[in-house]
């Protein structure tokens, strides 16, 4: 998956760490890595069924305060080419490291 923040900011949560996002900011999750997005430390996070029913109820006018652009892929079982196996689980590009 990629998450692209494009306004506001969020965490994103593997393995018991919280990464914090930010405008900007990018993230790349290689192989599937389970994670999940939540607006804030002790906020549970909820499936894209759930936040896609949220979403239906916001009023027309209301201005989220954080929007994100993600994008999600798959790889086909079976071997994988050898770039893919070494990437990190995670990759993060901050805005403020290319603006």
């Amino acid at each position: 998956a990629f998450h692209a923040v494009t306004q506001g900011d969020c965490l994103v949560r593997w393995q018991g760490t919280d990464l914090h996002l930010q405008a900007g900011d990018v993230i790349f999750v290689a192989r599937g890595k389970i994670h999940e997005l939540s607006s804030a430390r002790g906020v549970k996070a909820v499936d894209v069924e759930e936040f896609g029913r949220i979403g239906q109820k916001a009023k027309p006018g209301d201005t989220p305060a954080t929007t994100l652009l993600s994008i999600r892929y798959e790889i086909p079982t079976g071997p994988m080419h050898p770039l893919i196996v070494d990437l990190p689980d995670f990759i993060l590009i901050r805005g403020k490291q290319v603006a």
